[in-house]
């Protein structure tokens, strides 16, 4: 009998084996963070390949495009949300874009310079309160582009709404399939998160005090590019959105960090679409492998994973400079440089105006101690 019940437990424990083998994935290694880089950069090239091919204009927004679709990690679910938000921000954005850029034509840069600081104070507040937050955000970058696009060249403001929507588009479609076709099965749901709270008085002051800076900043960038003659101003407005946060000192943190991440990413870059220039082999050789290794950065630790952001970013507009391979390197200088005189600029208003805004969250902080003690 103590036989024949070990050679049944022996069996079970045979049988459980079995299925604990049968549940693994048949691939593990596509669980791996070097599998994600693989898949997010091989959607990357895939995006920027289609824009050769449709021959749009500014292609590398759809690598970057690509790049934050993917950054949502290997869940399919948090992907195609992410998707669906930056596609509707990019129709309103372009739609609004269209609309109100058009009546701007021929009213000058104080009109231009006030609808962009409401929109962009507007936009800032509801992008860090509403649960669509990355819809918020693209559709005031989008927004941004469209006005700048309609006030730079009248005559064709219609073709370059329709062309952004499309480069951004062909970069969300690109990464998706891609994602979609070689991404793993999802795995088991593990502890669902809490719901967030909605934020309290002296976050929302912050949140206040942040879109403040951001409507502040819109009109800085307008003047100053007019009186320095500042080159590439559409991505100085995209940089500076793109680094504001919720916290005045996150904020700061983030644009000292996109900083270095555009050095590390559009060093290279340019360097890389100087020794490259026409050839097509190599220079996607290069796109692959910048974007691989950066996503291992960005899957890196949470405290510096923005640096890998960032530097995808400047090594897609680093290294892609028009429609195929690239042939001058002057249109990246501008652009690379623009992203750092946004970040500058923002830095600039943030140290102007956060000793005035830190003393009204020293009060809301002193009001809230003192109703808790009450």
């Amino acid at each position: 009998m103590a036989a024949a019940g070990e050679l049944a437990s022996g069996a079970v424990a045979g049988d459980g084996a079995a299925a604990s083998t049968a549940v693994q994935p048949p691939l593990p290694f596509r669980h791996t963070p070097g599998y994600h880089a693989l898949v997010l950069a091989l959607g990357v090239w895939v995006a920027v390949m289609a824009s050769f091919v449709l021959h749009l204009p500014d292609p590398w927004w759809a690598g970057i495009s690509a790049w934050m679709i993917g950054q949502a990690g290997q869940d399919r679910k948090a992907m195609l949300d992410k998707a669906s938000m930056r596609f509707a921000g990019t129709i309103i954005g372009c739609i609004l874009g269209f609309e109100i850029g058009g009546r701007l034509i021929g009213f000058g840069p104080l009109a231009v310079a006030l609808v962009m600081s409401v929109v962009f104070w507007f936009a800032t507040r509801k992008r860090f309160t509403s649960p669509h937050s990355y819809a918020w955000l693209v559709a005031c970058l989008t927004f941004a582009m469209s006005v700048l696009g309609a006030v730079g060249n009248p005559a064709d403001l219609a073709a370059f709404v329709v062309a952004r929507g499309m480069e951004i588009t062909v970069g969300i479609l690109g990464t998706t399939l891609v994602v979609l076709l070689l991404a793993p099965p999802a795995r088991p749901p593990g502890p669902q998160n809490a719901v967030k709270a909605p934020p309290g008085s002296v976050q929302a002051m912050e949140i206040e005090h942040v879109a403040i800076i951001s409507a502040v900043t819109a009109p800085a960038i307008i003047g100053l590019v007019i009186l320095l003659d500042l080159p590439s101003a559409m991505q100085i407005f995209v940089s500076s959105i793109a680094v504001t946060d919720r916290s005045l000192g996150t904020m700061q943190t983030k644009a000292l960090q996109r900083l270095i991440g555009c050095v590390l990413g559009g060093v290279p870059g340019i360097v890389l679409a100087l020794l490259l220039p026409g050839h097509l082999f190599p220079w996607s050789l290069a796109l692959f492998t910048g974007m691989f290794l950066f996503t291992f950065l960005h899957q890196g630790d949470p405290k510096t994973s923005y640096f890998g952001t960032q530097a995808g970013i400047a090594f897609l507009m680093g290294l892609i400079t028009g429609s195929g391979p690239p042939t001058s390197i002057g249109p990246v200088l501008e652009r690379v440089i623009g992203i750092m005189l946004g970040v500058a600029i923002l830095l600039l208003v943030t140290i102007v105006l956060k000793p005035l805004l830190a003393g009204r969250i020293r009060a809301g902080r002193h009001v809230v101690v003192e109703t808790e003690r009450a």
